[in-house]
């Protein structure tokens, strides 16, 4: 059958060559024209890997683990096309993560989460110890996961990975080609070997691989992320100027090396990379940075108050977004407000999104969700309803046949 030119995607063309030309359009200016449209971004996979073909971006949706007023944790994904939120499935287990120390004044702990280009990875985060008391100090915080918890947005299912060697808290996270590395960190205990070490996380293959020590073991006293530049994982121990350690991960030759003296020294703040280049926001002063290779040094691009007190910094397609910090929030307020600054244009650009949920723990940008999942299971209640209505008329039809008959 085929499609009238109401139904068709260009009129006078076929399907599949209207699907090609619509995927060089920039997907702000499809969305909202006609139902057609609108349907084909949202749905379909033709369309979205044409536009990968073609070295167009795929279309990113945020997602953010929440801590709700009940206390409860829980993962929503905003879609920025339609401006809605959706929930994601409920992880694998419950658990309550414990973002703050009560003995310990001003101490935070994060849930340390990454994202590959269509997998989300929950990788640690601390709980109470078993038996600990109201009252816990750090020792008696241990490691939440005992395995990476993996989402995938295509098929909208969680699932436990592979068990880690030795869960751990307080370590490095971060992504390269689709691997997950986790590195340094603490276990139930502080322990210096556990502290040097490396592995890797294969998600297709769900496997672990052991790879070189780091030479130092100042890396397991925080939650770090690492910072991936032309492939290359940047990591640096603290945020002050003076004694601290910065490595440099290559994957291919599987080695660690000493950070330039330029990077390392400049690197006091939130650092994340867009587009292989590095920008630090100083959170304090609200001031954005980038890296000169060149020099071996950093220059100031932006100065904005509204880049104050932004944290869990997150990037993509030349986005940088973050969190205004929960602790200068009101406490009493129902959601948080997102920063986003466009690093694109020149000067940088930002501008803010509210979050409604709850406080947000982490950030991620990554595929979007598939929804067409919702879509299946509604119209296969749909036609299990309409097959009862069939069956009770049918039986209608007979009762009333046998009474004529009768």
């Amino acid at each position: 059958m085929e499609d009238t030119a109401e139904d068709s995607l260009i009129p006078g063309l076929p399907e599949d060559i209207a699907s090609q030309c619509l995927a060089r359009v920039p997907l702000t200016s499809l969305w909202g024209v006609c139902k057609r449209w609108q349907e084909m971004v949202d749905k379909s996979e033709e369309f979205h890997f044409a536009r990968s073909e073609r070295g167009k971006t795929e279309m990113k949706w945020l997602y953010t683990l929440v801590r709700t007023k009940e206390g409860r944790f829980a993962w929503n994904a905003f879609d920025p096309l339609n401006e809605r939120w959706h929930a994601l499935p409920d992880m694998p287990e419950t658990v309550d993560f414990q973002l703050t120390s009560p003995g310990s004044i001003g101490m935070s702990h994060a849930v340390q989460c990454v994202s590959t280009r269509n997998k989300l990875v929950m990788v640690a985060g601390l709980k109470s110890a078993q038996g600990a008391g109201g009252s816990q100090s750090w020792s008696q915080l241990e490691p939440a996961l005992q395995q990476p918890w993996v989402f995938d947005p295509k098929i909208r299912q969680w699932k436990k990975g592979q068990d880690f060697s030795t869960p751990r808290k307080w370590c490095v996270c971060g992504v390269s080609g689709d691997k997950v590395y986790v590195a340094s960190g603490s276990g139930q205990q502080w322990d210096m070997g556990l502290s040097r070490t490396t592995e890797m996380y294969d998600i297709d293959a769900d496997s672990w691989a052991i790879l070189p020590d780091l030479e130092s073991s100042k890396f397991s006293g925080e939650a770090i992320s690492a910072v991936n530049v032309e492939g290359n994982l940047h990591i640096v121990s603290g945020r002050g100027v003076f004694m601290k350690e910065g490595a440099v991960f290559c994957p291919v030759s599987k080695k660690w090396s000493k950070m330039r003296p330029g990077l390392k020294r400049g690197w006091t703040m939130n650092c994340v990379s867009v587009n292989n280049r590095f920008f630090a926001i100083d959170e304090a002063l609200g001031k954005l940075s980038t890296y000169d290779a060149d020099t071996d040094s950093w220059k100031i691009v932006l100065e904005n108050p509204q880049l104050k007190d932004m944290t869990n910094v997150v990037t993509s397609d030349g986005l940088i977004c973050g969190l205004i910090d929960p602790a200068t929030a009101n406490p009493e307020a129902d959601g948080c407000t997102l920063r986003i600054v466009d690093v694109t244009v020149d000067p940088p650009v930002s501008f803010t999104h509210t979050v409604p949920q709850g406080r947000v723990v982490s950030l991620q940008i990554l595929a979007k969700m598939n929804m067409t999942f919702l879509l299946k299971d509604v119209n296969e209640v749909a036609a299990c309803e309409a097959s009862v209505c069939q069956v009770e008329l049918v039986a209608t039809s007979a009762d009333e046949h046998v009474g004529t008959a009768g």
